[in-house]
């Protein structure tokens, strides 16, 4: 009988595997799972918001979720949009869900092939 794996595997022999990454999105914080996706659909149902990418930081940057996030056409004061966000978050997420930090930028980081890439 065969099934599918709750997670993505590589194959080592007939009988070893190694787990490479989970099939749902979720990533750990704080022993907490969290879906970096609806992170990134709360972000962009705020009205300020164009578009945004969420990811989880390197454990040397806190190990917590952070944000990159476009604004759109109703954001008058991008520089201070970070705080709004982080407002509308805390009452819409859990707080192992809130990004620690929020960069803003003028269009996502993507790599020369248009794959999201990570910033700092």
């Amino acid at each position: 009988m065969e099934s599918e794996l709750p997670d993505h595997v590589r194959w080592l022999d007939d009988h070893a595997f190694h787990v490479t990454g989970r099939r749902d999105g979720a990533v750990q914080v704080g022993g907490v799972n969290v879906f970096p996706q609806r992170v990134r659909h709360c972000l962009c149902e705020h009205p300020e918001v164009a578009d945004a990418l969420v990811r989880l930081a390197s454990v040397g940057q806190g190990g917590r979720l952070k944000a990159f996030v476009v604004p759109g056409p109703a954001c008058l004061e991008a520089e201070r949009l970070p705080e709004r966000l982080q407002l509308w978050l805390a009452q819409r997420l859990t707080p192992a869900e809130q990004p620690r930090s929020i960069t803003i930028g003028s269009q996502l980081p993507r790599s020369v092939l248009g794959k999201a890439m990570d910033w700092d």
